[in-house]
């Protein structure tokens, strides 16, 4: 019998708007149509799993594949890899003798094999995603891909773009997104954290945005985009002599606060949307949403859930395909009953 691991499933949403799908179309039927297209070559895409490899925009010499691909009349599931050709694994010899230093080596795949960056788990249903990430392969890498095939096997227009938005928990946030009065993104710069910190009797935190407070040694996250806040606002080096005057019993937090001020008390919010879209691949740790009921922080604001899943082998880390399908079915049914999603 095969063992468990809990994981992490996260939500998101075609936006329609830009995507370039016929309407009347799901997603998950424009996944079905591509596979179903012939190549130029004279293939189908369901037929030759190399006609799906293509290479990431951000590295050209790391190749992506969609792989164990399902489809029905109702979804599409399937994984989607990750790996650098000629890629080498480093290896720690635990067999070394005692004394000095472990070996530590580099570990050449097998002949014909390649040694994979990480694997992520999807399953589509509509336009309805849900995703189990690897820290190598995430919802960005996915928005990535899908534009590239449903572009290739033309599924989807030239021009057509795949935005899988999120969602916001509504039981969370205290409602809807209409509630939501701002987006607040930010954090401890890592440069400035030592260990001490956390447990200091009181520090000083400095926003950009707002004001000087005091804390009382809470524990707090640390996000290496604060770092970039403060290089765009101050340029390179404004930056460095900033964390450089920051007093060695404090830390430096940057915090940008995404909202609207209005004198109208009711106001259209639909903006907001576009602003939750353009942060749908930040960190959820890295986001807090000011509501009407209050201040909600990182991994409580986005719509997700932590299922079991069946390990391909016990002692193993690959997940098994078919209970994989079945559980990401289980939690878009879940939503459904819930009224999360419609």
């Amino acid at each position: 019998m095969s063992g468990t691991k809990y994981a992490m499933v996260l939500y998101r949403k075609l936006v329609r708007e830009g995507a370039g799908i016929a309407s009347g179309k799901a997603l998950s039927g424009a996944i079905r149509q591509a596979l179903d297209r012939q190549h130029p070559g004279g293939e189908l895409y369901r037929k030759n799993w190399q006609l799906s490899l293509t290479v990431s925009p951000d590295d050209p010499n790391q190749q992506r594949l969609a792989n164990n691909v399902h489809t029905d009349a109702e979804s599409a599931f399937g994984t989607l890899c990750a790996f650098t050709p000629g890629d080498l694994q480093i290896l720690i010899d635990a067999n070394t003798a005692p004394g000095g230093s472990a070996d530590v080596n580099e570990l050449i795949a097998p002949a014909g094999n390649e040694f994979l960056k990480g694997m992520a788990y999807w399953l589509v249903v509509g336009d309805h995603c849900y995703i189990v990430q690897h820290v190598a392969v995430r919802t960005k890498a996915f928005e990535e891909y899908l534009t590239w095939f449903l572009r290739d096997a033309q599924a989807i227009s030239a021009q057509g773009a795949i935005v899988l938005q999120t969602a916001f928990d509504a039981a969370s946030v205290g409602g809807d997104l209409d509630n939501v009065q701002s987006i607040q993104i930010g954090g401890v710069v890592p440069e400035t954290v030592e260990p001490a910190d956390a447990k200091a009797p009181s520090a000083v935190m400095r926003t950009l945005a707002v004001d000087v407070r005091e804390t009382l040694g809470r524990e707090r996250p640390e996000f290496g985009k604060s770092m970039n806040i403060l290089t765009e606002l101050f340029g390179t080096i404004g930056a460095q002599e900033i964390l450089a005057k920051v007093p060695s019993e404090a830390f430096l937090e940057v915090l940008v606060s995404i909202g609207y001020r209005a004198k109208r008390r009711k106001m259209d919010r639909s903006s907001m949307k576009d602003i939750a879209t353009s942060l749908r691949n930040i960190d959820d740790g890295e986001v807090t949403v000011r509501s009407k009921d209050g201040r909600v922080r990182g991994n409580t604001v986005w719509l997700q859930q932590q299922m079991p899943f069946a390990l391909h082998r016990p002692d193993g880390n690959l997940l098994d395909l078919e209970d994989a399908r079945k559980q990401l079915m289980r939690v878009h049914r879940r939503f459904l009953e819930d009224g999360k999603i419609n």
